[in-house]
């Protein structure tokens, strides 16, 4: 066992700390410490990250023919490396196992969307 708790989640955190806050609320300004997105070779600058917003909080730029994450505004949910057709941007700071825990207490409708976009 790695001695982490798999249900951990920040967002649940802060939703008990503060049960009035709405979850909309908590999802926007929750970060998940140590994630950090960044592309990598596989990214086209296709912008379609931008398009069809992967990105609920807008940390993703083209720039010079590639995607850059604005670290500030990222909060982690790793929705744009799901979602993102050409594998073009890439996870780094944390284990995959526990991000794997974590993000289905992030966003879970990132299930229900990469079966969508898997239709395409």
């Amino acid at each position: 066992m790695s001695g982490i708790n798999d249900d951990y989640s920040p967002i649940r955190e802060i939703l008990y700390a503060l049960p009035r806050v709405p979850k909309e609320l908590a999802v926007k300004f929750a970060k998940i410490p140590g994630i950090h997105i960044r592309a990598n070779d596989n990214c086209r600058g296709c912008g379609l990250c931008i398009k069809r917003e992967f990105c609920k909080v807008h940390a993703i730029n083209i720039i010079d023919g590639k995607a850059m994450i604005d670290d500030r505004r990222c909060r982690g949910c790793t929705r744009c490396v799901q979602m993102c057709p050409h594998d073009g941007l890439e996870m780094y700071g944390r284990t995959a196992y526990i991000l794997d825990s974590t993000k289905k207490h992030v966003d879970p409708v990132i299930n229900k969307m990469m079966d969508d976009f898997d239709k395409l």
